[in-house]
């Protein structure tokens, strides 16, 4: 496992992430112990908590033990829309269950309907031993005032494969403002299904010219020997030197640990040429799209 930086925190983080969220999985105590426990044996150091459950937290909190407090990054997620007294609420009870002390990051969602009471309950908690950094997390236009403000510490944002300027844009302005980043998102649902085109170029003696097929598409996702298309997606996400960490959300301890190797590989050269191929054409194809509607 690798680790960077979260920007001028002081504070060194895995490459990877892991997101443990009530909403997504349930499972016992036991469970929730057994799925932390494998992600510090596959080198992660740095966990999310949205929406715990009981049983999460009991979990983690036992997996917890095992390690010194400093050596953990634990970001508390509060439900969406949540006020400024519940988002005081639900730090309050997480800490009581978890007995970790501190919460080393607070990430509030934000739309459009965000209040700035949200906001100023996350500065009070910063300013009290509860909470070391907040961070903010959304999509689209609606973060963007709030990574220009300079009032957060990290921003949370989805970047993958098919993230155009925009999104780049926004990761380097955060940088620039001293933001971190945390990565969301990296294997899209739009990359989990691919469908591979037939050959269209054909080579001498109409027999098909392989170099041609599915070129400015995303087919080499499934194509590409050794790797798997999300192991692909994770590896492009990791080559982006900003980003300080990639957030994961699985279930399956194996497949934990097939990702957390993915840190320790290289994208081959010629992948990530074709990932810059086919985001070119598909923005062209849109363009051509917006132009004639």
């Amino acid at each position: 496992m690798r680790y960077r930086p979260l920007g001028a925190s002081g504070t060194a983080v895995s490459v990877v992430s892991l997101r443990l969220s009530g909403e997504r999985c349930g499972g016992s105590g036991q469970a929730w112990l057994a799925a932390v426990h494998a992600a510090f044996e596959n080198g992660v150091n740095s966990f999310e908590l949205r929406s715990p459950t009981p049983a999460l937290l009991a979990g983690f909190a036992e997996a917890a033990k095992a390690l010194e407090r400093r050596l953990i990054f634990v970001n508390l997620r509060p439900d969406p829309g949540s006020t400024a007294d519940e988002i005081h609420r639900q730090v309050d009870e997480t800490l009581a269950a978890t007995d970790l002390g501190h919460f080393d990051l607070v990430t509030l969602d934000v739309d459009a309907e965000t209040h700035t009471e949200a906001v100023w309950a996350l500065e009070d908690l910063r300013a009290s031993p509860k909470v070391r950094l907040m961070g903010v997390a959304g999509e689209g236009e609606s973060v963007v005032p709030h990574v220009a403000g300079g009032v957060f510490d990290v921003l949370v944002a989805p970047f993958n494969i098919l993230s155009g300027w925009r999104e780049r844009i926004r990761v380097r302005t955060a940088v620039e403002r001293s933001m971190a980043v945390i990565a969301s998102g990296h294997f899209p649902d739009s990359a989990r299904d691919v469908v591979v085109p037939r050959q269209e170029r054909r080579g001498w003696f109409s027999k098909p010219a392989p170099l041609f097929s599915g070129i400015g598409t995303y087919a080499f996702l499934n194509r590409t020997p050794g790797w798997t298309a999300e192991e692909i997606c994770l590896a492009f996400a990791l080559t982006e030197p900003s980003l300080a960490s990639v957030m994961l959300e699985v279930n399956d301890l194996e497949h934990l640990a097939a990702l957390a190797e993915v840190t320790e590989r290289e994208l081959p050269s010629a992948v990530a040429a074709q990932i810059e191929m086919a985001r070119f054409s598909a923005e062209r194809r849109e363009g051509a799209e917006r132009r004639s509607a």
